[in-house]
């Protein structure tokens, strides 16, 4: 099996335009990115590839104004738990 067949975890994040300006949707993005990277160990025992898509309805700029690395963390790793016991 080669590079390109090997089994691996692909993410990908999806976040509305409603949910707030450019700025604020990028910032969203790179904390998802960055709670997955410190935690990808969860999914470790994954032994195909999968392909994870994460759309937060509960995040948005008018509720979050400043939007912190602890308020995506718990429901980033939540989602991990969930996904991992389903596989």
């Amino acid at each position: 099996m080669g590079k390109s067949e090997s089994k691996s975890v692909k993410v990908a994040f999806g976040i509305s335009k409603k949910a707030g300006n450019a700025v604020w949707r990028n910032r969203l993005r790179r904390l998802l990115r960055e709670v997955y990277r410190l935690n990808k160990e969860i999914l470790s025992d994954c032994n195909r590839s999968l392909w994870i898509v994460f759309s937060p309805n509960n995040l948005n700029k008018k509720v979050n104004p400043k939007l912190l690395f602890r308020d995506v963390k718990p429901d980033m790793i939540d989602l991990l738990k969930i996904l991992r016991d389903n596989i």
